[in-house]
């Protein structure tokens, strides 16, 4: 639920200018690799993309952390494709998330409600479309988090949002939380294994 941008020709986003550094971080990045949006378990249609007016990767603090969000993507992409040798075309969870970032319907809906774009669901199999569904949702949550909390997302809070939806970071008795807790830990470990974070 917010966005991010960077690693395939022009990266795209969807941003709010006002929402302030995080978000524009997460808008200002993009990339063409991994997720599983409002599915809460592992597992297009033509539209114009903007052209961030920049290509550079920021890093913003959230607490004592700074969120690498290209970094946190790549960990997305590695929990979500399983190491399937061509993630564009996985179906996952029972037919209902496509694409690298195992995209549900939901979320492209929710999209399009927001950006008033026009995505189907079977454009998640195109990376370059999935990867701007995947910043407008990210950033999208990003403002509903910040809105709701006052506070900037971390990385577990950034990851549980994409696995789970807009509520999916909240710590409850839940198996909605119970299920992105888990998935919190899958990509925490592609952050371990690649040096973002490192072990206490």
């Amino acid at each position: 639920m917010q966005t991010f941008k960077q690693f395939i020709n022009e990266p795209t986003n969807a941003v709010d200018e006002s929402l302030g550094s995080t978000l524009k971080s997460i808008a200002a990045s993009a990339m063409l690799s991994a997720g599983s949006a409002f599915g809460g378990q592992h597992h297009t249609h033509n539209v114009p993309v903007k052209k961030h007016i920049t290509q550079n990767v920021r890093q913003d603090k959230v607490g004592q952390t700074k969120v690498d969000l290209n970094k946190l993507r790549q960990a997305i992409i590695k929990t979500e494709s399983l190491g399937e040798k061509d993630p564009d075309s996985t179906i996952g969870d029972n037919n209902r998330a496509f694409g690298r970032y195992q995209i549900h319907k939901i979320a492209v809906d929710d999209v399009n409600a927001a950006d008033n774009t026009n995505y189907k669901h079977s454009d998640m199999f195109d990376p370059v479309k999935a990867t701007d569904v995947f910043n407008r949702y990210m950033a999208l949550n990003t403002k509903r988090y910040i809105n709701r909390t006052n506070k900037q997302p971390t990385y577990e809070v950034l990851a549980r949002m994409w696995n789970g939806g807009p509520m999916g970071w909240k710590n409850n008795h839940t198996i909605l939380s119970a299920n992105t807790k888990n998935y919190w830990k899958r990509v925490k470990q592609h952050l371990y294994s690649s040096g973002v974070l490192s072990k206490k």
